[in-house]
């Protein structure tokens, strides 16, 4: 019997859209006066530790994304988009000059991210990663340091004039665009991230597509994403597609292929 949607790691909480009130405030202060569902931090406690804890597993598509997030050249500012609990995963082997805004519609998601770069924790797939890469401990606390704001917001159905800031010069969506229920709102929601995009700014993206047997548990079917839905989408808002490739998983339940690409605002 397939698991409950709360208990389904790797997939989506389905917690009440109206919880979700979006904020913008310095990372420190931004939950101090938010409740949080004890329920959802030990979900997305559990998500971490079980996916970005143990040593690094090839063939899940984060190889590709690493080296995307690699290859592209300093920024100052980066938006983490759905960020969950892995922004300082990813920040790996990113070249960030300035500040590192974390945006989530769960605020326990934060939460678990915020008492992550709190800690001087280093797990065993971030030293892998770390080491790949040529990076030291020294990398990861200096990425705490540039952590600016958190963001709670749903992207995927709030237009995001209602969270003012500045511009961006990179922006990643790990994960986010994926939860869309049709290629209609992925491009909707893809042009309403690209809003927060500097001129010449760059996204990067990753859009598992599920399997049929997590499709049947969950009643999401995202099997719409290919790379010609990704194109449309991408034309549709003027960002130029400078990489796209396709990734098998390997032994995962959940998901079958990846979708990893990068655009930059034409």
């Amino acid at each position: 019997m397939m698991r409950s949607r709360t208990q389904y790691v790797g997939g989506w909480l389905g917690e009440d859209e109206s919880r979700v009130k979006s904020s913008s405030a310095p990372w420190r202060d931004a939950l101090s006066h938010t409740r949080l569902d004890q329920e959802h931090v030990d979900y997305f406690s559990q998500y971490r530790s079980l996916y970005f804890n143990e040593s690094f597993r090839d063939g899940q598509g984060t190889d590709e994304i690493l080296e995307l997030i690699a290859g592209v050249e300093e920024v100052e500012c980066w938006l983490d988009l759905g960020c969950g609990p892995t922004t300082l995963f990813w920040s790996i082997p990113a070249n960030v000059r300035t500040s590192i805004d974390c945006c989530d519609k769960s605020a326990e998601a934060l939460k678990v991210l915020h008492d992550f770069i709190l800690s001087d924790d280093i797990p065993p797939c971030y030293q892998q990663v770390l080491a790949r890469f040529g990076r030291d401990h020294h990398h990861l606390a200096c990425v705490r340091e540039k952590i600016d704001k958190f963001i709670i917001h749903d992207v995927l159905s709030t237009p995001f004039c209602d969270v003012p800031g500045p511009q961006h010069d990179l922006i990643t969506a790990i994960g986010l665009f994926g939860l869309c229920k049709s290629p209609e709102r992925y491009a909707w929601a893809l042009g309403n991230a690209a809003a927060q995009l500097a001129e010449d700014g760059y996204m990067i993206g990753a859009d598992w597509v599920r399997s049929a047997r997590f499709i049947d548990a969950e009643g999401h079917d995202n099997s719409y994403i290919n790379e010609a839905s990704i194109r449309r989408a991408a034309d549709e808002h003027r960002l130029d597609v400078l990489s796209l490739s396709k990734v098998c998983i390997r032994d995962d339940p959940l998901y079958s292929t990846v979708f990893v690409w990068l655009m930059r605002r034409e």
